[in-house]
This record gives C-alpha cells, structure tokens and sequence, in this order.
C-alpha cells in the first residue's frame, strides 16, 4: 500500500525517470532542482506518494510571495502533477492533492493557483479548483515571408514583404532602457497598483530568469522589465517573451522585438491573461491571439481572500507567463 510523505534526496533519480515516463521528455538534475529545491522559503513545496521505496506520484509547487490588498501573502504555483501509469484510477490525485493543500494551509499558504488540463476531470473541483480566466498565446510575426514560405514556396522570394512590414512595426525607442547581463544586486522591484500581484523583485528576476537552466535576456527601465530568450530549433529561430511588467512596456517590447529580429527570429510570442491591459497593449502593437489558452484556475486555503469575483477579474490581476512553468 503506497503512503504520503515530503520529498526526500533520493527520491529525485526516480522523479526523473518517472517525469520522462509521464511527459515524455527528459529532465535534467539541475532543472528540477532549480525550479523545486532553490526557492528559498521556509515551506515544504513537494509531496510523493510511494510504494516502499519507489515514488509513483508527485506533487509539488512553487512557493511565491503575492500583494493581495497591500498584503503580503504567500501562493503555491502548481506544477509537474505526475503519476505511474502502473498505479492510475487509484485516487492518487485526489488523496495527495488534498493532503497537500492540507499541509500547505498549515505552513500558512493562502491559495493554491495554476493551469489544471483537461485530464484532471471532475477531480479539479473535487479538490477545490476554481476557474478564473484564459492565459493566451499571443504571437508577433517577425519575419512574414519566411512563415509563409512554409506553406507556400512562392512566398519565400518575395522578401520586400519582409522590409515593409519593418517599417510598419519598427520604431525608435527613446526610453533609458538597460541591458542586464549579470545577476541583479540592486533593489530592483517592480511596483504596479493591482489588487493580486506576484512579488517581483531582484531576488525573483534573478532565479527565475538569470538563474534558469535556459536562461533569458533582461532588458529593466524604470519601474519596468521584460525577459527574453531566443528558442531555436531545426526549422527556426522563436522569440520567447516570459515577462513585460511594470511602466514602459511599449518601448520594452518595442526593443526586444527589434533585438530578437537582429539575432535571427522568425516570430516572437508570449503569453497574456484575456481580457487584461497587456492584452490589449499586445494587441495594439501588432501580436494576435493564437487559439490555444490554458484556463488559470485558483484553491483557496485562507478564509479571507478577495471574494471569488473580484478574483475572477482580470483587471485585479498583474500576473505573466513567466509566473508558471510552460514559457
């Protein structure tokens, strides 16, 4: 009969084999301890399930300081649900999942947020998944001819397409905008009036950005940031946006555009809550709505949250793709 416990060392080896079995790729040492073992606060953020000795679920999460209110309060981004093939329609997820978020409130979590897939099923409301909003794809074409080259030939020649769609979308930014290339000492912390917002600050932007295994590029104004990193692959080059927040966000995105396209990307794209004022800022500079969307969806664990509505407003949010794990 499998128990519950807290994640131990040696339990990792088989995590990663059972992470590759599950997702069907691999995952190296150093990420998973990156993104699971190096946060810093003083939380047990992964629990597994195992047979004796041999892991067969996992449960983990991302422990993140939120403003709720002027409040500082304490968030679990949900991620890596993994369970043995060997050991599924067990009640698995409902038992961890619930022993989890049991543990969590006792630590002092507040809430519990991410993007359940459809594979969860009834199970998500079982265990307390509200929904909230749509977290889109929003993509920006960089180089036309070259997108369009892969389901027309013909369109491959006609690079001018290229030049003059340059010249629609590419200005020139006057903003004091920086390059960081090493990790941030200052004080940096990006303040924004939203009733729900992550704390973003140096400590942040360097583990979740500089610190990464596939590490971006900052770019920081005043009160502003955007992370950035080139995704290549044997058919092209993708510009990756996880973060654009804080003041300046045009002449942010306007600049890593412009450096994207000067190291070779086809398109940029990035991730935007529906519905949002980046949303809208995405749209107005030329990037457009792809159909796929994860659903963000909420656990309360405290009493005295913002009411389900106002949580349910995008408006209230100041949240990016880089606040989860899939960009």
């Amino acid at each position: 009969m499998w128990q519950i416990r807290p994640f131990q060392e040696q339990d990792q080896p088989a995590l990663l084999q059972l992470f590759e079995r599950v997702f069907g790729r691999a995952l190296s040492s150093e990420a998973y301890r990156w993104k699971l073992r190096s946060h810093g606060l003083p939380v047990e953020n992964v629990y597994v399930a195992v047979d004796g000795d041999r892991p067969i679920f996992h449960y983990a999460g991302i422990p993140i300081q939120y403003e709720i209110a002027g409040e500082v309060r304490l968030g679990m981004v949900s991620v890596d649900t993994m369970a043995s093939p060997d050991y599924r329609r067990q009640g698995l997820l409902t038992t961890v999942g619930k022993y989890t978020y049991d543990r969590w409130r006792e630590q002092g979590v507040d809430f519990v947020i991410g993007l359940p897939n459809e594979q969860w099923g009834s199970r998500a409301t079982a265990l307390g998944w509200q929904p909230l909003f749509p977290l889109a794809w929003y993509s920006f074409p960089l180089r036309p001819s070259q997108i369009m080259g892969r389901k027309m030939p013909l369109a491959a020649k006609f690079r001018i397409a290229d030049q003059l769609w340059r010249m629609r979308w590419w200005r020139n930014v006057s903003t004091a905008i920086t390059p960081q290339t090493e990790l941030l000492t200052d004080s940096l912390r990006i303040v924004n009036e939203a009733l729900i917002a992550p704390q973003h600050n140096s400590t942040w932007f360097n583990w979740r950005y500089l610190q990464c295994p596939t590490p971006y590029q900052l770019l920081t104004a005043e009160n502003g940031i955007i992370a950035y990193r080139i995704e290549s692959t044997a058919q092209n080059h993708t510009g990756i946006i996880a973060e654009c927040s804080g003041e300046h966000r045009p002449a942010l995105l306007q600049l890593a555009l412009q450096k994207m396209y000067a190291a070779g990307a086809v398109s940029a794209t990035t991730q935007a809550v529906v519905g949002s004022d980046f949303a809208r800022e995405l749209t107005k500079i030329g990037f457009r709505r792809r159909p796929h969307s994860f659903g963000v969806q909420i656990v309360p664990l405290s009493d005295d949250l913002p009411a389900l509505h106002e949580r349910q407003n995008p408006q209230n949010w100041d949240f990016c793709g880089g606040d989860f794990d899939i960009i």
